[in-house]
């Protein structure tokens, strides 16, 4: 793979969310110059890796536009949870324009440079056992349509002069975010019914889980910025060997030494999730087809390694 650049001026949107505040502290730590923009960022800046330039991102301030005008490389990430709670007509609305407004923003900032946008693998909605490549058609969904929607906008810099690159993201797995800490601790419940033996699969446990390790997410993102991984386009940013989600579950109870005794009805999930549960039930097989094939090398390619380094203490 080529080398790494010379340090760069690099834009975070979302940077203060789990991901955002680890891309910067390893763009930083690569020497590079970090603008981090958030909503509230004096609320934020003691969560923020030292070095990190912190600005506003509102209607009425301007210097967010300026920073992203004159970045070598924007790395967009600001989108509300789309698991924090039941899908209403509202929080639905929310999480579309969180995404797609914001890209919006970013891109009509642009003047050159590169843009790598997140994007998410509900852009292929619910397709069974389907091998997913990046070349694969979108989906159908709510999920899907966002994601289609979000990517049409990041793309749309390309008419701008700049280089785009979307990247898929799986089921982010760590150990203080993402998704393994509300597995531990589903509906909110005080206590890890998985340290009881009381965790399950979901529905049948069939669908297709693409996880990926946080920290081969970041490098993912940090190399794709720094030009190491030459990548244009959409990317899948999910590990090499996805799995079912039974056979996820079994993997977790073994890395914690416990048995998997109760799954959870589909009826069950509806009932306390509405909708949102859909996204839970079915899933996709999707492969990282275009960082292997330019030579991204997985910290963590295995489950069984990834949930070791997260959950065994050492």
């Amino acid at each position: 793979m080529p080398m790494r650049e010379l340090a760069q001026t690099i834009v975070v949107t979302g940077a203060t969310g789990y991901l955002g505040r680890k891309i910067c502290a390893s763009l930083v730590n690569e020497g590079n110059i970090v603008t981090g923009l958030s909503r509230h960022p004096m609320n934020n800046r003691k969560s923020m890796p030292p070095g990190v330039k912190m600005l506003v991102w509102g209607e009425l301030d301007d210097g967010w536009r300026q920073a992203i005008a004159s970045a070598q490389v924007v790395i967009h990430l600001a989108g509300e949870s789309v698991a924090a709670k039941r899908w209403t007509p509202e929080v639905k609305e929310r999480i579309r324009a969180s995404r797609i407004h914001t890209t919006h923003q970013v891109v009509s900032a642009m003047q050159g440079g590169r843009l790598i946008s997140a994007s998410a693998i509900g852009y292929y909605g619910a397709r069974d056992d389907s091998i997913l490549m990046e070349d694969a058609a979108p989906g159908k969904g709510f999920l899907a349509e966002v994601c289609m929607q979000w990517e049409q906008e990041a793309n749309a810099a390309i008419q701008r002069g700049v280089d785009v690159t979307i990247m898929r993201i799986g089921i982010v797995l760590g150990k203080d975010g993402g998704a393994l800490p509300a597995m531990l601790h589903p509906f909110s419940l005080p206590f890890n019914p998985w340290a009881c033996g009381l965790g399950g699969p979901l529905g049948n446990g069939m669908q297709w889980m693409s996880w990926i390790h946080v920290d081969d997410l970041v490098a993912l993102f940090c190399d794709a910025a720094s030009k190491n991984l030459e990548i244009s386009g959409a990317c899948n940013a999910t590990a090499p060997h996805p799995v079912r989600n039974r056979e996820f579950t079994q993997t977790l109870a073994s890395v914690l030494h416990r048995p998997a005794l109760l799954p959870m009805p589909s009826f069950a999930l509806h009932t306390i999730l509405g909708e949102f549960a859909d996204s839970l039930l079915t899933g996709q097989r999707a492969m990282p087809g275009v960082a292997l094939a330019k030579g991204f090398q997985f910290k963590y390619a295995s489950l069984q390694s990834a949930l070791q380094n997260i959950l065994v203490k050492g």
